[in-house]
């Protein structure tokens, strides 16, 4: 390995970890797709973007249910002005209680949330030949794992049942990982995502829902 090669290796930039950033980037995105219905957010409007800056990649889109999300914009107005890029967690859990209240199918977000966070580690454990489980709890998955906590905690579930929720999802997550069409979207997206730079979400959510209807 020359001198070049050791940085980009140093860096996360070899072309193995950027294939494995790619595949687990896009089944995030893919997992997006799933669970629009149980957002209540129109497919189109589920994935924002795949940003990719040095060693990091990121998939953006809604976080909640619709409803919590429209009711959090007064919240987000008010972190925005203030510098903040978040809004307290308090105001999320107190959005998600309200809308459970109005009848909004919390446990169905939840659970396709989960399975939304599990496709990312799980789509790189079947790319890489590694346990599913092993992948998930490694530090190069942390920020999957804490995501999967805090919406378990904003979904106020509990320390063990959140537990068992999360493995359920990560079984869920293989299991659909498995379907080729499915497994056909997440390579179709993943050769989109480039080395630097944004991945606009129409073009994500058109190359995924060409190859999960086998046209692509």
């Amino acid at each position: 390995m020359n001198r070049a090669e050791r940085r980009a290796a140093a860096r996360g930039e070899t072309a193995r970890d950027h294939r494995i950033m790619q595949v687990h980037e896009a089944a995030h995105a893919v997992g997006r797709i799933f669970s629009a219905e149980a957002h209540d957010i129109p497919v189109e409007n589920m994935v924002d973007n795949i940003v990719v800056r040095i060693s990091v990649a990121t998939t953006y889109g809604p976080i909640f249910p619709r409803v919590v999300q429209d009711a959090l914009q007064k919240h987000i107005k008010a972190a925005a002005a203030s510098g903040k890029k978040e809004v307290a967690p308090v105001f999320s859990i107190m959005e998600i209680e309200k809308a459970r209240e109005q009848g909004v199918d919390i446990e169905r977000w939840l659970k396709a949330k989960l399975v939304m966070i599990a496709l990312g580690p799980c789509a790189e454990a079947k790319l890489t030949g590694r346990d599913t489980f092993e992948v998930f709890n490694s530090a190069e998955c942390r920020g999957d794992y804490d995501d999967a906590m805090s919406t378990c905690n904003y979904a106020g579930t509990g320390a063990q049942r959140g537990g068992e929720l999360i493995v359920a999802a990560i079984e869920a997550a293989t299991a659909l990982l498995e379907q080729p069409n499915v497994w056909r979207a997440v390579i179709a997206v993943a050769d989109l995502v480039p080395r630097r730079g944004i991945l606009p979400g129409d073009t994500i959510v058109r190359a995924a829902t060409a190859a999960l209807a086998g046209s692509a």
